[in-house]
């Protein structure tokens, strides 16, 4: 992503916070993580929160979710990032570029609106050779090292917003 804008950054990306997606909507576990990787950061950067938007409505998620921040009084750059409906659906949205790649189909086309579809995992699990199940500890980190960022950007207007978002980051850290 970064190389894609030709920009060099030296920074460190520490070990993420893990929150199952059912806690991101409950304040107070909400706001702990943002505390506690706030204490992480020490003040010299900035958090970047990523999760599912499921069937909610993104931008009233990201606004809620901005609303728990708000009331912690903290000084901190934080950027939250819904993908619509799955983290997965970035990675439909670019099938082309992972044909062939850990088991998937060497012809992948994407849905006309990838960003619609209910499943993603799913979507790609049927997408696999026979013998092969799509595992999201396995393959999800897999996938993110290898697909088209820019196929991605043009299918999908959540990457494009993540994407963005990051771009607009990176300077201030």
């Amino acid at each position: 992503m970064i190389n894609e804008r030709n920009l060099s950054f030296d920074f460190e990306i520490p070990t993420p916070f893990r929150l199952p997606r059912g806690r991101f909507t409950k304040k107070e576990d909400f706001r702990r993580a943002v505390d506690f990787s706030s204490r992480k950061i020490a003040g010299s950067g900035a958090i970047i929160v990523l999760l599912d938007a499921d069937d909610d409505c993104p931008v009233d998620l990201k606004n809620m979710l901005f609303g728990f921040i708000a009331e912690m009084n903290k000084n901190i750059s934080v950027k939250i990032i819904i993908a619509k409906r799955e983290f997965e659906t970035w990675f439909v949205a670019a099938a082309r570029s992972l044909a062939g790649k850990r088991g998937l189909s060497d012809v992948l086309d994407p849905p006309s609106q990838s960003e619609d579809i209910r499943d993603a995992k799913g979507w790609l699990g049927r997408k696999m050779i026979q013998g092969c199940t799509y595992s999201e500890t396995v393959d999800q980190p897999a996938f993110a090292g290898v697909f088209d960022m820019a196929e991605a950007r043009r299918n999908s207007k959540s990457f494009n917003k993540f994407f963005q978002d990051i771009c607009s980051l990176l300077p201030e850290v």
